[in-house]
């Protein structure tokens, strides 16, 4: 999982970008080898990248991993060594707090694998990406 957290989220207060309006509607545009023949010819529906929201809430699901890692596993950590209530007040915490990010997702950057097109940003896909490894 890598290491701890140097720097708790409550000693940071460095501000977020605000949300730029122009990038936030970029189109998105697939990366691809130009001689893939297979990509070259294929159409894509037009979708904002919507990279500044994902940005924000990749933070946010950061700023919540980072939580996860030291309240359970860092060496100041009192999880190891308590009793099974305070567990599992923990874990519920944790827990609530990674359902409330899926929950305040907005609606563009929610992952519908049923929609028409099936299609999403990749950008869109990535930010599922920590939120399930850790879930």
């Amino acid at each position: 999982m890598g290491r701890p957290t140097v720097i708790p989220c409550d000693c940071i207060n460095a501000q977020r970008p605000p949300i730029d309006v122009e990038k936030e509607a970029e189109p998105w545009a697939p990366y691809f080898n130009v001689g893939d023949h297979r990509v070259v010819d294929k159409t894509f529906p037009d979708r904002s990248g919507h990279l500044c929201t994902v940005f924000d809430r990749i933070i946010t699901i950061t700023e919540v991993l980072g939580s996860v890692i030291v309240s359970l596993y860092s060496s100041t950590s009192k999880f190891e060594n308590s009793s099974e209530t305070y567990r599992a007040d923990v874990i519920a915490g944790l827990y609530y707090r990674l359902n409330s990010w899926y929950k305040e997702l907005p609606s563009h950057l929610r992952c519908d694998p049923s929609s028409a097109d099936g299609i999403l940003p990749p950008v869109i896909i990535m930010q599922y990406v920590p939120f399930y490894s850790y879930r």
